[in-house]
This record gives C-alpha cells, structure tokens and sequence, in this order.
C-alpha cells in the first residue's frame, strides 16, 4: 500500500511543534535522550527528546518520514537553511517553486538566510505552517523543552522572507510499506546500541535495518548524532564546539551579527572557531562536512558515481575529509 510521505512528514513535525518537551535550541537542535513515540501512516516513529531549531526539526521530519524507502539517507538532519535547497532538491523528490506557488502538507517554506517552515496544511480553510522559532530567552538557546508554548508551534501563514518553496512530488510514495518491520529488534539503551553499530556489529544498509528491526530509527538517528560530533552529554565544552562548527558554516553570519546573535557565548565560541580554522578546518560550506564525512565511512552515501551524486557539489570537500579520517 502506497504511503503518502508528505503527511508523515507533516506528522512528524507537528509532534516536534505540540509536545512540549521539544523547545528551540542551536547548540541543542538535535535533542537529547529518550523518545517520544509518535503514530505516523508509516507506524510508530521514534523521536528522540529535547530541542530543535528551524532547520534541524524540518529535516528531520523529512528524514524520519524517508525512513525504509530507496530515498532513505539523502535527507539528513545534519544541515541548515542556507543548505536545505540543494540537499531537498538533488534528492529527486523535490522541485524549487515560487513563493506564489500553492503549498501541499509536507512542503518546505525556506528563506535561505536564516529560517524554514513546513506547510502542514493548506485547504483553502486555513494556511498553517510549523516551525521553530525562538528560545524563551530571545536568543538561541534556553532552558530544555518548551517554555513558553510560541518556541515550537503550529501558526497561520505569514508571509515573512521566503525565497522559495520546496515541492515534494510523492516518488517515494509508490510501494512503500513503511519502515522494516519483521521483528522488534535488540533490547538494550540506544546510546549502547548506538556505540556497537559504530563498531561494525550490526554491519551497513539493509543488514543494519534488518539486525535492528523496529528499533532502526532510533538508533541510527544516535550514531548519526555521535559521529557528528553531538555526545550524549559533553556540557559547555561540546556546546561550543557545536556552535564553532555552524559558525564555520555561515549560520550566524560575521562581524557584529554574528556578536548579536551568539551573545555572551560570543567569545568562547570565536575562540573555538579559530582553532579549529587554525587546525585546517574549511569555512564556507553549507552543510557540516565532518559529519558527512562520518556518514560515508559508515556506508551511508554508497561508492563510486553513486556517492557522487548523492554528496553533489559537496563531494570534493567530503571526500577529502573522508582520505583526512582514515588516512
């Protein structure tokens, strides 16, 4: 039975955009331990708990909703606004439409520079778009979860800045019967099953899927979140880095933007930048290249001409991270 991805996708993020235990956060955008169990027309979606930002909650509920099809993989959390466009769009499942364009649930709003927002619904009844807007403090970050109910919610249309929308156009519908299920999978935490897939127990691709049945979703969105850099817990330290990292990827612009926007971390973190620059680290990239990088040592993006055209213009400095991680 074909599987409308758009609506678990929609479904996902209105989970994100309602339960309060998702707030917004930068330095904690891809959550923190447990899960929520959220029902989707593909099954039971595990999400892990804590904080999102804009970007990291749309496409996660797009990775999520991808999850055990032939499209699997080519839509990471691991990004940002300034490069969900090319990463939707050289997925072969979404084309770039004018803002005048008619939106279906599952849609992206994207204004490039600095937020994104998914349409979930657009009836001619109402226009509603959900999204991650801002911590309880005015600034990127706060305390856990949603603390004032407006960090993360489900809103009328605005028109905002959008440059564009990105249009889904249902190539992963066809066939699809949702995640693999066939059995429950390995008992045990997900941070420890998380650490053995890194150590090759459960293998690569389908075997990996097959080994942790049910349980395939939540783990592999905790080794993505290890091999990107994002500890189970590391304190300020990892905070920092983390926030060094999207600095490098033009997240928070330069000069007294990018002071405005950080803060009082504003000085830790331009500290970290530099060393990490000084370590031959390359600014500029939109995407965060060591943990792409991490993804094809693990298998993720396949070999030869197929990782090529699914890394595309990000291939070169990928895959030279890649020869720097196993040399």
């Amino acid at each position: 039975m074909a599987i409308s991805r758009a609506n678990v996708a929609a479904q996902v993020m209105e989970h994100l955009c309602s339960c309060p235990e998702h707030g917004y956060s930068q330095p904690g955008r891809h959550g923190t331990s447990g899960h929520c169990s959220v029902k989707t027309d593909a099954g039971t979606v595990r999400v892990t708990k804590g904080d999102r930002d804009c970007s990291s909650a749309v496409c996660e509920a797009w990775e999520l909703a991808l999850a055990g099809t032939a499209y699997a993989g080519l839509i990471t959390r691991y990004n940002w606004t300034g490069g969900m466009r090319e990463m939707f769009v050289n997925s072969g499942l979404f084309g770039w439409k004018p803002t005048s364009f008619s939106a279906s649930r599952g849609d992206v709003y994207l204004d490039e520079s600095s937020h994104t927002a998914m349409c979930v619904r657009n009836d001619g009844a109402a226009d509603l778009l959900a999204e991650f807007s801002i911590s309880e403090t005015g600034s990127v970050d706060g305390a856990p979860g949603d603390q004032t109910g407006r960090e993360s919610r489900v809103r009328g249309y605005y028109s905002g800045r959008w440059d564009g929308i990105l249009h889904y156009n249902g190539k992963a519908d066809g066939g699809g019967d949702g995640a693999p299920a066939g059995h429950g999978g390995p008992s045990g935490e997900v941070s420890e099953l998380a650490r053995r897939v890194i150590a090759g127990e459960f293998g690569n691709g389908d075997a990996r899927r097959e080994a942790l049945g049910d349980r395939y979703g939540e783990v592999q969105a905790e080794v993505n979140r290890i091999l990107s850099g994002g500890a189970s817990s590391g304190g300020a330290s990892a905070d920092v880095d983390a926030l060094a990292r999207r600095v490098i990827a033009g997240e928070f612009g330069n000069g007294d933007a990018r002071k405005a926007a950080l803060g009082d971390r504003y000085a830790a973190v331009q500290k970290r930048v530099n060393e990490i620059l000084g370590a031959g680290g390359a600014a500029g990239t939109a995407v965060d290249v060591d943990a792409m990088a991490r993804a094809v040592v693990r298998g993720d993006y396949g070999d030869g001409d197929e990782r090529k055209r699914r890394l595309g213009s990000y291939y070169a400095a990928v895959q030279r991270r890649v020869n720097e991680l196993l040399a």
